[in-house]
């Protein structure tokens, strides 16, 4: 009988180019010949490495990656490449990890100019401007700095508006003799548009030096940035000479242009025009896009016609549909004009409109509730938007704690507060509440100092004459952290309590051991562990996953999942968790489920069926008609169970398959 030829080094470089999931890529990698066990180890080479680091890299699996680096760096012949290590800063940077990417260039032994670019566009990237500006002295250690090195420092200077800065920048590299580029041209032309009743002659000024002494021709993205700054001052005339000239100079006018002349001309009050430049739009060809759509909706919101935004929401433009911008925008105009039912309702509705909620969705409609008296709506908003990972901003935070205090309900505040414990600025919240809540009766409110490891007995109490509000104190002693909440009525009585995780358990589920456990989980990765009779019995080590937003624990591992399209295979090594085995299961999952007899079986629940794992591995994907929102498998692994919206149960028989 015939059996395959071992992988050759070269065969595993073609099998581990070709392979899309990251995680069946590692495994291929790990283990290349499982079928041809050999006394000698599998020799890689550096470009079977870069392969698989680099995929990592990608999908940000960090510590299956570092491990390899380290591998590649201790267990091998070969040198670290530095175009690899250049992947890795970059990768760090998309997953605004700065620390981490200052600390892997920090590995390389001698850094060329083009690493020490990458670093600073890693930092720029993730807004460390502190570590940039502390790595700007180290510059000259290099032969010179190119015209890249400038076009990244005079970035920076536009993020922060440092004008003075970026002149004296684009100066030194004329005084050094290194050409400027468009890319120069164009970010210094960006940061003068952001003021244009300033500096928008002097922008002009340098467009009109860049053609005529450095003969560089202005790109599409120099002329957007004039459009829109002569837009915002009313100068509609120049606006259209700019549109015209990019005609001239063979540039096309794409759907960038366009949005920009469309949005300009409407919020200057030019519909006419601004309606008339769509219509060129499309029938010169260009399509228009989301941003298009989002233009519109802004639009009809400033004029109050939201059934004609809402049409746009609903049909799009040629097919194309608005992001979840547009639904920003249609929100926040709603709250503005006190429609905070309707604006909550279309919240609501954007699963199902297949647009994803974000993080500046959740602030608009938390701050327009909070706006309309709406408490209770906007404390489910905060907790739902504290549950997906999301952060509200401290002012509005803050602002709405004090109306909450104001209106007296205080079981709302401590459900408020429970939530919020663990957030970096929670603390920073507490005390801006102090004891000046609200008062009924005297006008001096005494104001009670607290030592943040003080007991109840030993908070002082006011004087006579004088009325407390309100009386709050933390503690974060105990393993897990506990905030205290004192009623103003009454400093003698029990304090409401909140322990162990320093933010919502999500998740409880019973450690299947010989002696009985629970594990609980909140939303941020905490998992800690429980002893019935016992109480609090240590927290468990994770950080090889974020957020968890599923976990089923087994006799000797869990199975969670976050809000990426993974789950994870975690065995348990003691209290603590061994290395993650990562499958990708397509979608987001809604629920999971382990067999009792089987925990190797595991059952995912995702938006658009079910999907059967054996290990790490995927067994089956099955689609099915309904959306699926829990699943559960018998003991035996042998019937599987599906819950739809409507409220029914499916139940399957699995067969055919062998674990």
């Amino acid at each position: 009988m015939s059996t395959s030829k071992p992988i050759s080094s070269f065969r595993l470089t073609s099998l581990l180019r070709s392979q899309k999931d990251p995680s069946v890529a590692l495994q291929l990698f790990l283990n290349p010949n499982p079928n041809h066990p050999s006394p000698r180890p599998f020799r890689h080479s550096l470009r079977s490495y870069d392969l698989i680091i680099t995929k990592l890299a990608q999908a940000k699996m960090f510590p299956q990656m570092e491990q390899l680096l380290n591998q590649l760096h201790t267990q091998t012949r070969f040198p670290t490449p530095e175009p690899l290590l250049r992947h890795v800063i970059a990768a760090y940077a998309r997953a605004g990890l700065p620390s981490r990417a200052l600390r892997t260039f920090l590995s390389i032994p001698s850094p060329s100019l083009r690493s020490f670019n990458s670093l600073l566009h890693a930092l720029l990237s993730c807004r460390d401007f502190a570590s940039f500006t502390r790595l700007l002295p180290h510059l000259p250690r290099f032969r010179g700095p190119d015209a890249c090195s400038y076009n990244i420092l005079i970035h920076g200077c536009s993020l922060t508006d440092d004008r003075d800065r970026a002149w004296k920048l684009f100066n030194e590299m004329r005084r050094r003799g290194v050409r400027p580029n468009q890319i120069t041209f164009g970010t210094l032309i960006n940061l003068l548009c952001k003021s244009p009743q300033l500096h928008l002659p002097k922008a002009f000024k340098v467009k009109e030096e860049m053609e005529r002494v450095f003969k560089i021709k202005p790109n599409a993205f120099v002329y957007t940035n004039l459009i829109k700054a002569v837009c915002e001052v009313g100068d509609f005339d120049s606006a259209v000479r700019l549109k015209d000239e990019m005609v001239r100079n063979n540039l096309k006018l794409d759907a960038v242009v366009y949005n920009t002349l469309v949005s300009g001309f409407l919020k200057g009050g030019k519909k006419d025009i601004g309606f008339r430049v769509l219509e060129e739009m499309k029938s010169g060809g260009v399509k228009p896009d989301s941003v298009t759509c989002n233009v519109l909706i802004g639009e009809f919101c400033r004029e109050g016609k939201f059934e004609a935004a809402y049409r746009v929401l609903d049909d799009g433009l040629e097919g194309v549909k608005p992001d979840v911008f547009g639904y920003n925008v249609v929100i926040g105009w709603q709250c503005k004009e006190g429609k905070w039912r309707e604006a909550d309702d279309l919240f609501r509705d954007m699963p199902r409109r297949q647009c994803v909620p974000d993080v500046v969705t959740y602030r608009t409609l938390f701050d327009g509730l909070c706006r309309c008296m709406q408490f209770e709506e906007a404390g489910l908003v905060l907790e739902e938007m504290i549950f997906k990972g999301y952060v509200p901003r401290s002012s509005s935070l803050n602002e709405f704690v004090g109306m909450v205090c104001k209106e007296g309900d205080f079981e709302l505040l401590g459900k408020v507060l429970s939530g919020l414990v663990g957030i970096a600025w929670t603390l920073q919240i507490l005390s801006s509440i102090e004891l000046d809540l609200y008062q009924r009766g005297e006008s001096v409110v005494h104001k009670a100092k607290m030592n943040i490891h003080e007991e109840p007995s030993k908070l002082p109490l006011p004087t006579k004459g004088h009325q407390v509000t309100s009386c709050i104190t933390c503690r974060f002693s105990n393993p897990g952290g506990r905030t205290n909440l004192y009623s103003a009525k009454d400093l003698d009585k029990s304090p409401l309590s909140i322990c162990g995780h320093m933010k919502n358990v999500t998740i409880l589920t019973l450690l299947k051991k010989s002696e009985k456990m629970l594990l609980t989980s909140s939303y941020d990765g905490v998992i800690i562990r429980w002893i019935p009779g016992k109480g609090y019995a240590g927290k468990v080590d994770n950080k090889q996953f974020g957020l968890i937003k599923l976990l089923v624990a087994g006799e000797d591992g869990v199975i969670a999942s976050g809000f990426d399209n993974k789950v994870y295979r975690v065995p348990l090594e003691g209290d603590n968790l061994g290395l993650a085995e990562t499958v990708d299961v397509g979608s987001q999952p809604k629920d999971l489920s382990l067999a009792l007899d089987h925990p190797e079986l595991a059952i995912v629940a995702v938006e658009s069926g079910v999907v059967l794992l054996n290990g790490a591995k995927v067994l089956s994907t099955v689609k099915l008609d309904f959306i699926v929102t829990t699943a559960a498998l018998s003991p035996d692994g042998i019937e599987a169970s599906g819950r739809a919206r409507r409220q029914i149960a499916h139940l399957f028989s699995l067969r055919g398959y062998n674990y």
